[in-house]
Protein backbone atom coordinates (compact mmCIF):
# COMPACT_ATOMS: atom_id res chain seq x y z
CA UNK A 1 0.00 0.00 0.00
CA UNK A 2 3.18 2.18 0.86
CA UNK A 3 4.55 1.96 -2.73
CA UNK A 4 1.01 2.60 -4.48
CA UNK A 5 0.57 5.82 -2.07
CA UNK A 6 4.61 6.76 -3.26
CA UNK A 7 4.01 6.43 -6.81
CA UNK A 8 0.64 8.27 -6.64
CA UNK A 9 2.47 10.95 -4.77
CA UNK A 10 5.17 11.01 -7.02
CA UNK A 11 2.71 11.21 -10.52
CA UNK A 12 0.68 13.81 -9.15
CA UNK A 13 3.90 15.81 -8.38
CA UNK A 14 4.95 15.13 -11.88
CA UNK A 15 1.89 16.65 -13.67
CA UNK A 16 2.01 19.99 -11.13
CA UNK A 17 5.59 20.19 -11.93
CA UNK A 18 4.71 19.82 -15.68
CA UNK A 19 1.67 22.40 -15.61
CA UNK A 20 3.09 24.86 -13.72
CA UNK A 21 6.04 24.82 -16.28
CA UNK A 22 3.28 25.38 -18.64
CA UNK A 23 1.74 27.65 -17.35
CA UNK A 24 4.75 29.86 -16.59
CA UNK A 25 5.80 29.50 -20.35
CA UNK A 26 2.32 30.99 -21.82
CA UNK A 27 2.82 34.14 -19.23
CA UNK A 28 6.28 34.58 -20.55
CA UNK A 29 4.80 34.97 -23.89
CA UNK A 30 1.77 37.33 -23.11
CA UNK A 31 4.46 39.39 -21.45
CA UNK A 32 6.47 39.40 -24.51
CA UNK A 33 3.43 40.18 -26.82
CA UNK A 34 2.27 43.02 -24.33
CA UNK A 35 5.66 44.94 -25.60
CA UNK A 36 4.19 45.42 -28.84
CA UNK A 37 2.35 48.81 -29.24
CA UNK A 38 -1.62 48.54 -30.66
CA UNK A 39 -1.98 50.92 -33.74
CA UNK A 40 -5.68 51.07 -33.11
CA UNK A 41 -5.42 51.78 -29.24
CA UNK A 42 -2.37 54.64 -29.70
CA UNK A 43 -3.18 56.33 -32.91
CA UNK A 44 -5.82 59.17 -33.97
CA UNK A 45 -6.08 58.59 -37.84
CA UNK A 46 -8.15 55.36 -38.88
CA UNK A 47 -5.74 53.46 -40.27
CA UNK A 48 -5.46 49.78 -40.45
CA UNK A 49 -4.39 48.30 -37.51
CA UNK A 50 -1.32 46.47 -36.56
CA UNK A 51 1.18 46.15 -34.10
CA UNK A 52 4.27 47.83 -33.96
CA UNK A 53 7.37 46.51 -32.13
CA UNK A 54 9.89 49.12 -31.27
CA UNK A 55 11.88 48.64 -28.35
CA UNK A 56 13.15 52.36 -27.96
CA UNK A 57 11.80 54.71 -24.99
CA UNK A 58 10.30 56.79 -27.93
CA UNK A 59 8.11 53.59 -29.48
CA UNK A 60 4.23 55.21 -28.76
CA UNK A 61 5.78 58.36 -29.66
CA UNK A 62 6.91 56.82 -33.34
CA UNK A 63 3.90 54.90 -33.78
CA UNK A 64 1.92 58.43 -33.55
CA UNK A 65 4.01 59.67 -36.30
CA UNK A 66 4.10 56.60 -38.08
CA UNK A 67 0.06 56.55 -38.62
CA UNK A 68 -0.19 59.80 -39.44
CA UNK A 69 2.47 59.80 -42.38
CA UNK A 70 0.43 56.70 -42.97
CA UNK A 71 -2.98 58.27 -43.38
CA UNK A 72 -1.28 61.35 -45.34
CA UNK A 73 -0.42 58.48 -48.22
CA UNK A 74 -3.60 57.88 -48.74
CA UNK A 75 -5.29 60.39 -50.71
CA UNK A 76 -8.66 61.83 -49.24
CA UNK A 77 -11.34 60.28 -50.76
CA UNK A 78 -9.39 57.04 -52.49
CA UNK A 79 -10.40 54.02 -52.00
CA UNK A 80 -7.17 53.26 -50.11
CA UNK A 81 -8.42 55.18 -47.43
CA UNK A 82 -11.87 53.82 -47.33
CA UNK A 83 -10.51 50.45 -46.86
CA UNK A 84 -8.27 51.68 -44.34
CA UNK A 85 -11.37 52.61 -42.42
CA UNK A 86 -12.98 49.48 -43.29
CA UNK A 87 -9.92 47.01 -41.61
CA UNK A 88 -9.68 49.67 -38.79
CA UNK A 89 -13.78 49.07 -38.14
CA UNK A 90 -13.04 45.05 -38.20
CA UNK A 91 -15.05 44.70 -41.82
CA UNK A 92 -13.72 42.06 -44.20
CA UNK A 93 -12.48 43.91 -47.64
CA UNK A 94 -12.77 40.34 -49.45
CA UNK A 95 -10.12 40.22 -52.36
CA UNK A 96 -9.32 43.62 -52.62
CA UNK A 97 -6.76 42.85 -49.40
CA UNK A 98 -3.77 41.71 -51.32
CA UNK A 99 -3.65 44.91 -53.29
CA UNK A 100 -4.23 47.17 -50.56
CA UNK A 101 -1.60 45.07 -48.11
CA UNK A 102 0.84 45.33 -50.89
CA UNK A 103 0.29 49.21 -51.15
CA UNK A 104 -0.33 49.55 -47.20
CA UNK A 105 3.73 47.68 -46.58
CA UNK A 106 5.55 50.06 -49.25
CA UNK A 107 3.74 53.35 -47.42
CA UNK A 108 4.84 52.10 -43.96
CA UNK A 109 8.58 50.75 -45.28
CA UNK A 110 8.36 54.10 -46.86
CA UNK A 111 7.16 56.21 -43.87
CA UNK A 112 9.55 54.32 -41.22
CA UNK A 113 12.34 55.75 -43.78
CA UNK A 114 11.25 59.07 -43.64
CA UNK A 115 10.92 59.12 -40.07
CA UNK A 116 13.87 57.73 -39.55
CA UNK A 117 12.70 55.08 -37.93
CA UNK A 118 14.75 52.20 -37.53
CA UNK A 119 12.13 48.74 -36.48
Amino acid sequence: MKNVNNLLNKSVSRILTIFLLILLNSCNKNSENNSNFYSKKICKEKVAPFYYNNKSSQSENELLLLCSCLWQKFPEGSWQRKLNIKLHKGEDIGWKIKSFSTIFENNYKICLKELNIDE
